[in-house]
């Protein structure tokens, strides 16, 4: 049995356990190496966010003319991209304040900054 068996509106698992299902096991997977990829551009974190929001929408049985941010509300989640940037921010500021010199000069990460590939000119 999949985990997408249990939290589709024909379960008989209740909303509580569902949400238990997706923090344990699905979440994780979505946030999985967040630092190697939290500055990816911004459409490539939407389709994380997209999945999330289906993932919700299917646990919750919301019609479609549901807000997401009331789906997230109501379920005390936060939308995915904010534990993108929270994981990520966590795990700079640990390489930051690492006590081994070599580790600190590793990186500098500004999760506020966008980053722009352009289509070159021909």
């Amino acid at each position: 049995m999949s985990i997408y068996a249990l939290i589709v509106k024909k379960s008989k698992l209740n909303i509580k356990v569902k949400k238990m299902l997706y923090i344990s096991l699905i979440r994780p997977i979505l946030l999985y190496a967040v630092p190697a990829w939290a500055a990816a551009n911004k459409t490539e974190r939407l389709k994380i966010d997209v999945l999330q929001n289906k993932i919700l929408r299917s646990i919750v049985n919301a019609p479609w003319f549901v807000r997401n941010s009331q789906i997230h509300s109501d379920l005390g989640i936060e939308p995915i991209h904010n534990q993108i940037l929270i994981t990520a921010h966590n795990f700079f500021e640990a390489i930051k304040n690492s006590p081994y010199a070599a580790i600190r000069q590793l990186t500098d990460y500004d999760p506020t900054v966008e980053s722009v590939v352009k289509r070159p000119r021909s």
